[in-house]
């Protein structure tokens, strides 16, 4: 079961699969580490508008980042992977647009002969029926189906109004790609 904390003060929500006191803990270390409009930033993963992060996976719209996963709208960033609209990055990989790189977005899942996407939409959105990717997220179908409201916008600013627009029309390409 998943459970997520109430949004706190500074904008912080925790989540944890194992219990609510879990979740409530996870908000209020946020709210000590002077994050804020975080959501599941336990070690910096998938934090949004954060400043000064270290080993962080799946940010947005973070400052002075580095060990970086799956980053975006990100300032200073060092060590980062699939980084897209950085300035100032190092050590990059893959990235969309940044400053000092140059990069395409890419497929990552595993080799796909069943790959299917869908162009033309705010972000390119490719599955082979296991595997999602909607611009630079990738996760399992069954990740992106069991995302939350606060997991979805913490991608991109974006994020959920587009999700919430398409989220049935992609699911069902995944799963007819699934069956296929």
């Amino acid at each position: 079961m998943r459970y997520e904390s109430t949004k706190t003060e500074k904008g912080n929500i925790g989540v944890s699969y194992a219990s609510q006191e879990a979740a409530d803990a996870q908000a209020k270390t946020m709210d000590d580490n002077n994050c804020s409009d975080c959501f599941d930033c336990s070690r910096c993963r998938c934090c949004c508008r954060c400043f000064n992060c270290s080993d962080c996976s799946d940010c947005s719209d973070c400052s002075d980042c580095s060990d970086c996963s799956d980053c975006s709208d990100c300032s200073d960033c060092s060590d980062c992977s699939l980084c897209s609209l950085c300035s100032d990055c190092s050590r990059c990989s893959r990235c969309s647009r940044c400053s000092r790189c140059s990069g395409i977005l890419q497929w990552r899942g595993l080799n796909a002969k069943k790959l299917i996407a869908i162009n033309g939409l705010t972000w390119p959105v490719a599955t082979d029926g296991i595997h999602l990717q909607i611009g630079c997220q990738q996760h399992t179908v069954e990740l992106w189906n069991n995302f939350g409201d606060g997991e979805i916008s913490c991608m991109d600013s974006r994020a959920l109004n587009f999700w919430q627009q398409y989220k049935q029309l992609i699911m069902q390409l995944a799963a007819t790609r699934a069956t296929s």
